[in-house]
């Protein structure tokens, strides 16, 4: 799964000052609850994405979620893969049977650029068997 989330676009000149996001999701396998997300800003979004802890002036945020029994393994490539991006801030996380990170890029398409990439580098050995990466 992958989600992205942008608060205003440079490139049209925008700047938010104030609105309410509220984004909550659960993952759930076998009845039990596996992961959960819950993101809420509201009030002057702008000035609290510029705090450190809350986005350190980045206004577009993304988490991908893999979750297969293999995901721990992955934890180290995804590292290393984001590692060249020096405008990149990036959570890694790999734990039973999950793996996923958070991406903050300086400017909003490299998010999407960032995900797309990511995704033909390591797409083949995470989905080998959707056909989605197939030629």
């Amino acid at each position: 799964m992958l989600e992205m989330g942008v608060f205003g676009r440079t490139a049209m000149g925008e700047t938010l000052t104030s609105g309410y996001f509220n984004d909550q999701w659960r993952i759930h396998r076998d009845g039990r609850l596996i992961h959960a997300e819950a993101v809420l800003l509201d009030g002057d979004i702008g000035q609290k994405l510029a705090t450190p802890a809350a986005g350190g002036g980045h206004i577009s945020m993304g988490t991908l979620i893999y979750l297969a029994g293999d995901a721990e393994a992955y934890q180290t490539m995804t590292r290393e893969h984001f590692a060249a991006y020096a405008d990149l801030q990036i959570a890694v996380s790999a734990w039973q049977q999950s793996l996923s990170f958070g991406p903050l890029p300086r400017i909003t398409p490299s998010l999407r650029q960032l995900s797309t990439r990511f995704l033909q580098h390591s797409g083949r050995r995470l989905f080998p068997a959707s056909g989605i990466y197939r030629r």
